[in-house]
């Protein structure tokens, strides 16, 4: 069976960022009506209340969202892959266009929910690149005092069909966003009545830390 994703590209109703690139939806909080949530027509453009990047195992790439009631920004950031590539090289830039976005898609009073998705080691359970998560969770922090971004993992496999692995999906089609990791919810955002309150009533998945040396 497909899966949630791979449906909304079928179905034309997802917007989907490739590699290195930033991208955005725009919306009013989601309403029950499926209908209303679906791909749409205004001005000539293609409307979308989903946004995803798929197959960032193939480029053991990364993710960063902010997830707010007018609006997600997603980034995919993939890995350093030339000889004079570094993590900073290849993440700086992206993040700084992630954080220009952000800034002219949503308003300052806005609640907003920032999330990173990046590879995990499943043997240790680490990250693949820890010093990607750590520049990004500082980026954010120095641009916008006081954020603490949530931290998902998907997992680097290593079968055949692995590089297919690595889906991130926020799904803001029918009520509101869910974020969906390898088609496991992991975090579902909560739009508050009138007031836009928004907070995380379930809470995505942190790696754990790594096993204590023994005395």
């Amino acid at each position: 069976m497909a899966r949630r994703f791979e449906q909304a590209i079928l179905a034309g109703e997802v917007a989907v960022i490739g590699p290195g690139t930033v991208g955005s939806i725009t919306f009013t909080a989601p309403g029950p009506d499926s209908q209303e949530n679906k791909t749409g027509k205004k001005r000539g453009l293609t409307e979308f209340r989903a946004i995803g990047a798929g197959r960032l195992l193939r480029n053991v790439a990364a993710v960063v969202m902010m997830i707010s009631t007018e609006c997600v920004v997603l980034a995919n950031i993939s890995a350093p892959v030339g000889l004079d590539d570094t993590v900073e090289s290849v993440t700086r830039n992206p993040v700084d266009t992630f954080l220009q976005v952000c800034r002219r898609t949503v308003s300052p009073a806005a609640p907003q929910s920032y999330v990173i998705v990046d590879a995990i080691n499943p043997e240790g359970w680490v990250w693949v690149f820890p010093e990607r998560v750590s520049l990004i969770g500082r980026m954010l922090s120095d641009a916008l005092p006081g954020t603490t971004p949530s931290q998902i993992g998907y997992e680097v496999q290593s079968s055949e069909f692995g590089w297919a692995k690595g889906q991130v999906f926020v799904d803001a089609r029918i009520n509101s966003p869910k974020v969906y990791v390898d088609d496991v919810l992991m975090m579902q955002v909560h739009f508050g009545p009138k007031d836009c309150i928004m907070g995380i009533i379930k809470p995505g998945w942190f790696p754990p830390l790594p096993p204590r040396a023994r005395d």
